[in-house]
């Protein structure tokens, strides 16, 4: 409990070891990127504090073009709930952006609306359209996603990127057991899909997206790829 007090009144601090002996004796913790395993010995213990973030959580299929857009997070207390995908398909417009915007849609456990953002091409209306709207079912959060991405196609053959993106809820209040329903995504099947999926007991609380600048003589590519932030649920029904 002292170790846990310790950990807790110190800003820094998002996990700590305890154990019996020097250095793992209320040894406070920084997670670094991608360090989503919690790891033990016959030494230590390590503890997890439950308002510590993990991210970033990504796909084994990564874009190729633009830079990383400021992270988005969910109200404190509250996780991603929803989704809506602005998409622009590939066979209607000679220069095709695919993913181009994802709008996102924090709730409370409570089921109270928290914050919602719209993301991803903002320097200019790209073309395409919204797809309805993709929830979860209630009780349940944005745990996983699968995304499929276009290969870069050389000359002068249009380069899409991003292409789709399938969501997946939670199985379960508390993010402890499993993917439960997958929510639509584009309907894009020219590529394999690979997933990224929030630890145990963890669920979506902030996404970043990748995403091409406007290329005034060029081809868009609009959204290249997406990050998630995962943080701790630890709620009882």
């Amino acid at each position: 409990m002292d170790c846990a007090i310790f950990c807790h009144n110190t800003i820094s601090c998002q996990g700590f070891n305890l154990g019996t002996a020097l250095p793992y004796l209320c040894q406070l913790l920084t997670l670094a990127p991608n360090d989503v395993v919690v790891t033990g010995s016959s030494s230590f213990n390590q503890y997890i504090k439950t308002t510590a973030v993990v991210s970033p959580v990504q796909t084994s299929s990564p874009g190729h073009w633009g830079s990383w857009h400021p992270w988005f997070y969910c109200s404190p207390g509250s996780f991603m709930h929803a989704i809506r995908i602005k998409y622009d398909d590939y066979d209607l417009y000679p220069d095709s952006g695919g993913v181009t915007n994802l709008e996102v849609f924090c709730k409370y456990p409570d089921g109270t609306a928290a914050n919602s953002a719209v993301l991803g091409v903002n320097d200019y209306t790209p073309p395409g359209s919204w797809l309805s709207y993709q929830g979860c079912p209630p009780g349940t959060w944005i745990k996983a996603w699968e995304q499929s991405v276009t290969p870069p196609l050389g000359g002068s053959i249009d380069d899409d990127a991003l292409n789709n993106f399938i969501f997946h809820c939670s199985s379960d209040l508390n993010g402890r057991s499993g993917l439960g329903t997958a929510l639509s995504g584009t309907g894009d099947t020219r590529y394999p899909l690979s997933l990224g999926e929030c630890p145990f007991s963890t669920v979506a609380c902030g996404v970043t997206l990748m995403v091409e600048s406007f290329q005034y003589l060029g081809d868009n590519s609009a959204v290249n790829d997406m990050h998630l932030a995962c943080c701790f649920i630890d709620l009882f029904v």
